[in-house]
Order: C-alpha cells, then sequence, then structure tokens
C-alpha cells in the first residue's frame, strides 16, 4: 500500500473534502490518500507574493506529518515549496506544474496553458523556463476567473476553457495543459468539448509520485 500526503498549500479546509475525494478517484487501487490545509498562509495562491507566505506552512505540515507518508504532493499549479521539501523530506515531493510539463515533454507536443488570471503567467514561465520547455510553449491563455470563482457557475467556467483550448489548438497547439488545480471538477466535461489532449496537473502530480514510490525514487 502507498501512503500519500497532499499539503493544500493555503490557509482554509474548504476544498479539503472534495480534494481528497477527487484525487483519491484518480489513484490505484492501492494508495490511500490524507490530505491537509495550512494552519496559516494565503488563502489562495496567484503571485509569487502567494507562494512565500505559503512556505513556512507547508514546511510545517511536512515536517509534521512526513514520516507516516511514502511520499508528499502539493496540490497548487504554482509549486510552493516544491524545492524546499525535497531538500528536506526523505520521501519523494511532486507538484503540479512540473508533473504536466514532465508529460507533455513525453508527448512531444507543442502545447498552450488555460489558466485563471493573467498575473499568473510569471509563475508558471519561471518553471517553464527551468525545465527547458519555452520552446514548446505555443501560447499562456486565461479564463479571467479566480480561484475561488471557479465554482461559483461550473457551467460558464467550463465553456471559457473549452474555449480557449478550441481557440489555442486552431494556433497550432497540439495539447493543452490546465494551469490550476481547481479545475479538477471540470476535467470530464472539459475533455468532451476539445479535439487535443488535455493534462490535468493535480493528476499529473499524483501518477508522478505514485511512479516515484514504486520505483524507490525521491531527491535524496
Amino acid at each position: 500500500m502507498k501512503k500519500i500526503l497532499v499539503i493544500n498549500p493555503i490557509a482554509t479546509d474548504e476544498w479539503n473534502d472534495s480534494d481528497r475525494r477527487l484525487l483519491q478517484q484518480q489513484t490505484s487501487e492501492d494508495t490511500v490518500i490524507d490530505l491537509v490545509s495550512l494552519e496559516q498562509g494565503p488563502s489562495t495562491i496567484e503571485t509569487f507574493r502567494d507562494i512565500v507566505l505559503a512556505g513556512p506552512g507547508i514546511m510545517q505540515a511536512a515536517e509534521n506529518e512526513s514520516k507516516n507518508y511514502d511520499g508528499i504532493m502539493i496540490n497548487c499549479f504554482a509549486d510552493p515549496g516544491l524545492e524546499v521539501l525535497r531538500e528536506t523530506c526523505n520521501i519523494p515531493v511532486t507538484a503540479p506544474c512540473e508533473s504536466s510539463l514532465a508529460f507533455v515533454s513525453l508527448l512531444g507536443l507543442n502545447f498552450s496553458v488555460v489558466a485563471t488570471l493573467r498575473k499568473l503567467y510569471p509563475v508558471f514561465e519561471t518553471k517553464c523556463l527551468k525545465m527547458g520547455l519555452m520552446r514548446r510553449l505555443n501560447s499562456f491563455r486565461v479564463i479571467n476567473l479566480g480561484v475561488k470563482e471557479l465554482e461559483e457557475e461550473p457551467g460558464i467556467t467550463i465553456k471559457k476553457i473549452v474555449r480557449e483550448i478550441n481557440q489555442s489548438a486552431v494556433s497550432g497547439a497540439q495539447a493543452a495543459i490546465l494551469g490550476c488545480t481547481g479545475m479538477l471538477p471540470f476535467y470530464t466535461e472539459i475533455k468532451k468539448g476539445v479535439e487535443i489532449p488535455v493534462i490535468e496537473p493535480a493528476t499529473s502530480a499524483l501518477k508522478m509520485l505514485e511512479s516515484l514510490i514504486e520505483m524507490k525514487l525521491s531527491y535524496k
């Protein structure tokens, strides 16, 4: 059995139950997920400032819990705290943006990213440059909805995401990455409305982590 700790790097448990349920549905049969959020930190992560504010809480959550688990997943597309946890934990750690980019690189395709807000681009650009994938980036598109707004009118959210993916396909994108883990509840419906492969980041991080655990690989 693989035991995975998922850290929601925000100071609210508003999405804990739904995220745990959705992520558990994506795992292998022998994987068990526990999910925690932060005692202190930002309410959402949408800027570099939010990433910095989340850092101490992420480290505390990992220090308190990691000895009981086989791996840790950080559940945010900005990948906050990823490098620090890899440096300090003796178990594998994954995060959504890096995992999504790894999967799209394996496909060998040009890709687009459909995110929530334009201000997230510098955060994504930093990761994309680090992984050497900027030349494959077709476009970075946004639906102009904050994280907290995604579930207010699901039908509208899905239509906006589908429209941006289809427009990116017209411009030459061969795959799309969803630029927010909060889009996971809509993934099934999104796929029905598009013609190119869509990579969901939370599932990507989870599957990457399961593989690392099975292969007994970690940073240390």
